[in-house]
């Protein structure tokens, strides 16, 4: 959805995955400090049964306290990667490719190397 609203709206966005806090949130490029912490307050919240574990991005923009960001562009692609989740009992990956519209949940915990054959 955010891949179609970016290309949609000609904006760019910026997603944040924080697996310390169990955040995933938005952005966009141009938002002031205020906006960002208004964004920041409506995250999708993984606590409980789902647990967010880390993520992998090939361009890497990693910060090991503030997580990992994925641009979605508003050409329509996004960056390589790979978000990692966990219930109870499984763990599932989420790969982010640059051109498929819609990431689908894939079982086991992928490595970027292992989904991709780099």
């Amino acid at each position: 959805e955010l891949k179609a609203r970016a290309r949609i709206r000609n904006q760019d966005y910026i997603m944040h995955v924080e697996p310390l806090a169990g955040l995933i949130w938005v952005s966009r490029p141009e938002m002031t400090e205020e906006d960002i912490q208004i964004a920041k307050d409506k995250a999708i919240r993984f606590k409980g049964d789902m647990v967010l574990v880390d993520a992998e991005i090939m361009e890497s923009t990693e910060d090991e306290n503030s997580g990992t960001t994925f641009l979605f562009s508003k050409k329509g692609y996004t960056q390589l990667g790979i978000i990692h989740f966990r219930d109870d009992f499984l763990e599932y990956s989420l790969p982010m490719e640059p051109y498929l519209t819609e990431p689908r949940m894939k079982n086991g915990h992928l490595t970027l190397e292992e989904y991709y054959c780099f």
